[in-house]
């Protein structure tokens, strides 16, 4: 007996009728349109995100800065008081100790060039300007009067001018932070 075999027969009406390309036409373009409103609003938000995270960064790299200049302001007048004070004999035996730890590891951080080259101009300059008085004090290439006048000056101007703006700088950040619901 010989065997027929079977054939299907695909009813390919549809294929025919405008309504069915019509149809697939607006698939595509949905799907498209919806992969590219998709990306945008993830490209957007990765932004967003990104520009929160830079400002809480920013946010922290300035207070520690401005929490360690402070701090190294405070030690210089103490310094200058004690020694106009004491008067020691050898000035190397009171040399002040001075914080670097946040500003020697602001060199390796991609945020420190963010921060306002105002703020960090006078800081750059305070700390160049407090070593070579102290060097020079210490050497006696000048006179202990002056050397500690100067330094006194120095501080003064981080006092009234440097720390202030560095303060009003990262308090900016906190209230940005804070309107993005990011707390500090």
């Amino acid at each position: 007996m010989v065997e027929r075999s079977r054939t299907v027969r695909l009813d390919n009406s549809e294929l025919a009728r405008t309504s069915f390309w019509i149809s697939q036409v607006f698939m595509i373009v949905a799907t498209v349109a919806g992969v590219y409103l998709a990306g945008r609003e993830g490209l957007s938000q990765a932004i967003a995100f990104d520009n929160i995270d830079d400002a809480q960064t920013n946010y922290y790299l300035r207070r520690s800065l401005h929490d360690e200049v402070s701090e190294n302001v405070n030690i210089l007048l103490d310094y200058v008081k004690t020694t106009r004070e004491n008067r020691p004999p050898d000035l190397r035996s009171v040399h002040p100790q001075l914080a670097d730890f946040v500003w020697t590891n602001m060199k390796y951080s991609p945020n420190t060039l963010q921060t306002p080259s105002e703020l960090l101009t006078p800081i750059r300059q305070f700390y160049l300007q407090v070593g070579v008085l102290l060097e020079r004090m210490e050497a006696r290439h000048m006179l202990r009067s002056k050397g500690l006048d100067e330094l006194e000056t120095l501080c003064s101007k981080m006092q009234s001018d440097v720390l202030p703006k560095l303060e009003h700088n990262y308090q900016d950040l906190a209230l940005e932070l804070k309107q993005s619901n990011v707390g500090v």
